[in-house]
C-alpha cells in the first residue's frame, strides 16, 4: 500500500489522465481508493501498464500533501501504433517515507 496521487500523472500534452489511467491500474491488477489517494497491490511480478514513459516535470509544484510534487509524462501505447515502443515502462510503486518497494534507494513519490 502506498500513497499515489492519480493528477500526478499526465499525457504528453500536460493533461492528468484521470479515469484511464485509474481504469489501466485496475485491469492491471492494483487496488486505487479516489479519496484516500492509496494504491496497493498483491499480484504476481511486476505489473505492466499500457504506458510508456516521456520525462518528468520536478517544478510541478507542492502535491495535495503541500509536499514538493513530480508530474510524470506519459503516451498511452495505442497512439504508438500496434506494437509498444521499446522504451515501454513499469510503473514503480513507491514505499512511503521513501524507496522503492522492491528495494533500491531511490526518492518517494510517482514516477
Amino acid at each position: 500500500m502506498a500513497n499515489f496521487d492519480v493528477a500526478s500523472v499526465r499525457r504528453a500534452d500536460g493533461v492528468p489522465f484521470g479515469r484511464a489511467l485509474t481504469k489501466a491500474l485496475r485491469e492491471a491488477g492494483f487496488t486505487y481508493d479516489n479519496r484516500k489517494r492509496r494504491i496497493g497491490y498483491t499480484g504476481e511480478g511486476q505489473p505492466r501498464l499500457p504506458f510508456t514513459y516521456l520525462g518528468a516535470d520536478d517544478k510541478a509544484g507542492p502535491n495535495y500533501t503541500g509536499q514538493p510534487a513530480v508530474h510524470s509524462f506519459y503516451e498511452p501505447w495505442e497512439t504508438q501504433g500496434p506494437t509498444p515502443a521499446t522504451r515501454s515502462t513499469l510503473m514503480r510503486v513507491t514505499k512511503p517515507g521513501g524507496g522503492l518497494s522492491n528495494g533500491g534507494n531511490f526518492t518517494s513519490g510517482p514516477r
